[in-house]
């Protein structure tokens, strides 16, 4: 594939939110909430292909963080190479942070 050729497949396959600035995958999502798409050889995770078509290859050792926690989003802009380790600290803190705001608005 040529390297517009992944964009285009991408942007075929996304709706923007306007209030979030996510483009969320609008085709094949996984039950725990993560999209796959084609990288013309094999089924493989959208946010990594959309990572690779706009911002390179994924540096060896890193894996993607979603910036804003919706792991259907593939915006390049809310995607960031980071290590598992961070990944995993991440994660955490956005989960407090959300049941602390669920919590505040006695939503929980």
């Amino acid at each position: 594939m040529t390297r517009e050729g992944p964009k285009l497949y991408i942007y075929n396959r996304i709706n923007i939110n306007r209030k979030t600035g996510c483009w969320l995958w609008a085709k094949s999502i996984r039950p725990d909430g993560y999209a796959y798409g084609w990288d013309g050889n094999q089924k493989c995770l959208a946010h990594r292909l959309a990572y690779e078509a706009f911002k390179g290859p994924i540096p060896k050792g890193l894996t993607i963080d979603h910036l804003c926690v919706v792991r259907h989003c593939v915006n390049p802009n809310h995607l960031e190479a980071v290590t598992g380790e961070e990944n995993t600290l991440r994660r955490r803190c956005k989960f407090c942070k959300a049941r602390l705001e669920a919590q505040q608005k006695g939503l929980s």
